[in-house]
Parts: C-alpha cells; sequence; structure tokens
C-alpha cells in the first residue's frame, strides 16, 4: 500500500532524526535504511507519489556532502546519495507535492541560501515559505538577507521594517534578544548597498547589545566590519 509506505517511511526518517539528536547512532543508522526502503518501495509501486520525493531528496543531498576521505566507508552501509538527483527531488515535491510542498521548499531555501550559495535561486523559495509563516522570523530574517544578497535593497529594508516593527511591539516569537540580530542585519543591507559608514554604525551597536544566546550575531557583526575596513584600505584595523 503506497500510503502505508510513505507513511512508515516518513515516521521512521523522523525517528532516525531523533535517535541520531539523542546519540544513539546504531538506531538512527537501523532507521535511516528503513526510511529509505520504504520511501523508495513505495515510488516503486506509484511514481507519481511525489510525497515521497521530499525525504528521498534530503537523503541524497545529505549523504552527498559526506566528506570524499568518509564515502567509501559510508556506501558500505547506506544507499548512495546524489547531490544533482537530491535537488531535483526537492524541487518536484515543492512544485507538485500534497503534503511535501511546503517542507520542501523551506529545505530548498536553506539549502540554495546556505551550502549552494545560489542566492537568486533560493529567493523564490524564501519568499513562499515567509508568506506562509509570516510570524516565523527564521523565515523573515532569511528574506531580508537573499533580498539583500541579489541587490533588492528596497524589498531588504522593507522585511527588515516588519522585524523591526515585531520587535516594538514584542510580537510572539520576537523577543528582545532579538535586536541584535536585527542590527547586524540592517548593517549587512547597509554594505551590500556600499553604504559603509551606515553599516558599520549598525554593526558597533549590535556589538554593543550582545547577548549570550546569540554570540554568532556578533562574530558576523566583528567579521562584517573587518571586510569593510579592508575595503577602505585600512586592513590593521
Amino acid at each position: 500500500n503506497p500510503d502505508l509506505l510513505l507513511t512508515v517511511g516518513v515516521m521512521r526518517g523522523f525517528k532516525a532524526v531523533v535517535d541520531r539528536t539523542r546519540k544513539n547512532y546504531l538506531e538512527a543508522y537501523r532507521e535511516i535504511r528503513a526510511s529509505h526502503r520504504h520511501l523508495t518501495r513505495t515510488l516503486e509501486l506509484d511514481p507519481g507519489r511525489v510525497d515521497a520525493l521530499w525525504p528521498l531528496g534530503v537523503y541524497d543531498y545529505s549523504v552527498s556532502r559526506v566528506p570524499a576521505l568518509l564515502k567509501p566507508f559510508v556506501s558500505l552501509v547506506l544507499p548512495t546519495g546524489d547531490r544533482e538527483r537530491g535537488l531535483e527531488r526537492l524541487k518536484r515535491a515543492a512544485q507538485e507535492g500534497t503534503f511535501s510542498a511546503v517542507p520542501a521548499a523551506v529545505t530548498l531555501a536553506r539549502i540554495l541560501s546556505g551550502w549552494e550559495e545560489g542566492y537568486a535561486e533560493a529567493l523564490p523559495y524564501a519568499e513562499r515559505v515567509a508568506t506562509r509563516y509570516p510570524g516565523n522570523p527564521e523565515f523573515q530574517f532569511l528574506l531580508a538577507f537573499l533580498y539583500s544578497e541579489t541587490g533588492q535593497t528596497r524589498q531588504a529594508l522593507s522585511v527588515a521594517e516588519t522585524i523591526r516593527t515585531a520587535l516594538e511591539e514584542h510580537q510572539p516569537h520576537y523577543p528582545p534578544e532579538f535586536v541584535p540580530r536585527y542590527l547586524q542585519l540592517r548593517g549587512k543591507i547597509a554594505m551590500d548597498a556600499g553604504l559603509h559608514e551606515e553599516a558599520l554604525a549598525h554593526f558597533r551597536e549590535a556589538i554593543e547589545r550582545r547577548n549570550a544566546k546569540l554570540e554568532w550575531i556578533t562574530a558576523w557583526a566583528h567579521t562584517r566590519t573587518g571586510m569593510i575596513y579592508d575595503l577602505q584600505g585600512d586592513r590593521d584595523k
């Protein structure tokens, strides 16, 4: 039954994630193999069951990123992965999936904007999930970042203004700890637009308002400050 195979395959895939998080690595390995087997069988019985492509695409892409030194060992115990096939499966799931369309779009937005550095290609997926989940700050920050990276400063600033308003109004999921993150975002947008002094001011404030929960924001503010000084010819600074 393709419906049952798909359901069990997805459930066992999620269980593998939980087992890995809990460091039950042997059990995670077993669940990954079982999930892959169920989902592959789903497509053998019904090639049109597009929802199976989302977890299989995640698997293909993830395994393809295993360091070259480890790939021979991984291939001994797990099915081989394939980057191109993984991306193609995710894109088809995002376009045609019934239940997996949005999760696949989320996955693509993160992969394309991160590992792939395909900012223009990631943008439509980020717009889609930000529209679908307007109260989720992760998608708003990602959308503003991608607008900035693709030279759409006005749109980036518009999303940043939405974030600022949410912070000022203490909307759910926008805690005060996110203020440095917003300031660092504003600095990034200004930096991409060539407004270096404005960017430095935002980065400086982000560093001053740092907090332990978001130390990675402080690190980025320092890094991009250094990049601007280097562009200005002040390499020592």
